[in-house]
């Protein structure tokens, strides 16, 4: 997952906490909203998966009001503020990100278990295109 960092903060000119922040919290809602075996290959696949989980920004400010409001509504409504609250911070590169995270994990875990888990977040599917 570090060799994807490196990539999106140089293309997408974002320092290293930001990216890493925004890749642990796409990665928590396909764990979250996703088949677990899908998940699972997905771990097995790419290096570095657990350790960008535990980078993703949890608590206070607008990203644990999204977390909450997510919790609270649950399903694709819950997809849906939660994916508001990881790529907000993003601002008007969230939709280059995920294009890219996409098609790094898709190289890495194929398409098929990719399209599962991005399908599984409508929100996310819509801005990997």
């Amino acid at each position: 997952m570090q060799e994807f960092v490196s990539k999106v903060t140089d293309r997408l000119g974002l320092d290293k906490g930001e990216a890493e922040s925004a890749t642990g919290g796409i990665l928590g809602l396909l764990k979250a909203h996703g088949k677990s075996a899908d998940f699972d290959a997905l771990k097995s696949k790419v290096p570095g998966v657990e350790e960008m989980l535990g980078k993703a920004k949890t608590g206070g400010g607008l990203g644990g009001l999204m977390g909450s409001l997510s919790g609270m509504l649950g399903g694709k409504g819950g997809g849906a503020i939660s994916a508001a609250g990881v790529l907000g911070s993003l601002g008007g590169k969230a939709g280059d990100f995920v294009s890219m995270l996409g098609g790094y994990l898709k190289r890495k875990a194929g398409e098929n278990v990719v399209g599962r888990l991005f399908g599984s977040v409508p929100e996310l599917k819509k801005l990997l295109g």
